[in-house]
């Protein structure tokens, strides 16, 4: 799908020249006077991207940035980004709790994945965040097997 293809241009992007990449979304938020909502639909991949995002993030003291990581070994760096006056990111903690506890050591502010009750959430990352393993199926082959007839719901931030 088209959503996928642009999310996998953009970790190439931001592989090939990190620095760049946020460049090039602080500038067009900063020019349309905008927040900044950074990896909308990723996470950061290493301590590098969180500290280039910082970097960058000073250039730009009037663009608001927002975002949040799953990613417990980069809970110390967000407290050292989140100490910016324009940044704001949130640990996403799991239902089952997992990493509240660094994160409130740090001070990093948390976000807890709701789930939409209105849906059907996926089994697969339902049980992944519980610890327990689902093996994994199409999402159409859930609604033909009379799983639901309801949307399937991924977990988000």
């Amino acid at each position: 799908t088209k959503c996928r293809e642009n999310h996998a241009m953009n970790t190439v992007l931001r592989r090939v020249n990190r620095e760049r990449y946020y460049m090039a979304f602080f500038e067009y938020a900063n020019i349309c006077n905008r927040h900044l909502r950074v990896n909308e639909s990723g996470d950061f991949e290493t301590c590098d991207d969180v500290l280039t995002l910082k970097k960058v993030a000073e250039k730009y003291p009037n663009v608001r940035v927002i975002g949040y990581s799953k990613r417990e070994n980069l809970i110390p760096y967000l407290a050292i980004i989140n100490k910016l006056p324009n940044v704001e990111i949130h640990f996403s903690v799991a239902c089952n709790g997992n990493g509240a506890e660094g994160a409130k050591k740090y001070g990093v502010p948390c976000a807890k994945i709701t789930l939409e009750k209105s849906e059907c959430n996926c089994p697969a990352q339902l049980a992944k965040m519980n610890g327990k393993v689902w093996n994994c199926c199409k999402c159409a082959e859930l609604k033909m097997g009379c799983f639901t007839n309801k949307n399937i719901n991924f977990l988000a931030h």
